[in-house]
């Protein structure tokens, strides 16, 4: 799996001094938690579902804003579309699961985040993809994985008839395999950084 690394002591113009593997790191914190909650809860109702998504939308959204300085200048309008658009998405799940949960609901506002983020974040890939910047280049191939996977459940959301049980289930089974992979994206990254740091010693 590619990495997401930092050249410590230097500050490149492509990004900020801010460790590479923090963005990651922050959002694996949220989707873990959340697609293990939405396993182990044994109701898999539409409110159960747009609460899980609001909680999963809001914290990954608010990490791409906070930790924004993380990525490279070249797609800094990603995090900063992605993070809104994850945000905005997670209010309107925690309101409709508040006032109106429904399984069509849960289906539309999932449907619609995972293909915004999905094309935002490959539109990064695609920034990046041909710079001969080894560390930009490993970057760029974790945003295809995760563009990918995020596009998979956005299309999956829009085709799948509603069916509260399947809809909850597979928004658990996302949040399980994008939150490892960015878990592993982040502890490798964050092992290049400390050799590279051990390396100019």
């Amino acid at each position: 799996m590619s990495t997401i690394e930092q050249h410590d002591g230097q500050a490149p113009s492509s990004s900020s001094e801010r460790p590479a593997w923090h963005l990651p790191a922050a959002r694996a914190a949220v989707a873990v938690p959340v697609g293990v909650a939405v396993t182990f809860l044994q109701a898999h109702d539409a409110r159960v579902g747009l609460a899980a998504f609001a909680v999963l939308a809001l914290g990954t959204g608010a990490a791409l804003l906070v930790l924004r300085r993380g990525v490279p200048v070249a797609v800094a309008r990603f995090p900063l579309v992605a993070g809104a658009t994850g945000v905005l998405a997670g209010v309107v799940a925690a309101g409709l699961a508040a006032a109106a949960p429904s399984g069509d609901a849960l289906k539309v506002v999932v449907a619609a985040w995972a293909l915004v983020t999905a094309v935002v974040e490959g539109w990064a890939w695609l920034r990046l993809r041909a710079t001969t910047d080894l560390r930009m280049r490993r970057i760029a191939a974790d945003w295809r994985a995760v563009a990918v996977l995020t596009l998979a459940a956005g299309i999956a959301f829009a085709l799948l008839p509603v069916h509260d049980v399947v809809l909850v289930g597979l928004l658990g089974a996302y949040a399980i395999v994008v939150g490892v992979f960015h878990g592993i994206a982040a502890a490798s990254a964050r092992i290049v950084a400390k050799d590279a740091r051990e390396a100019t010693r």
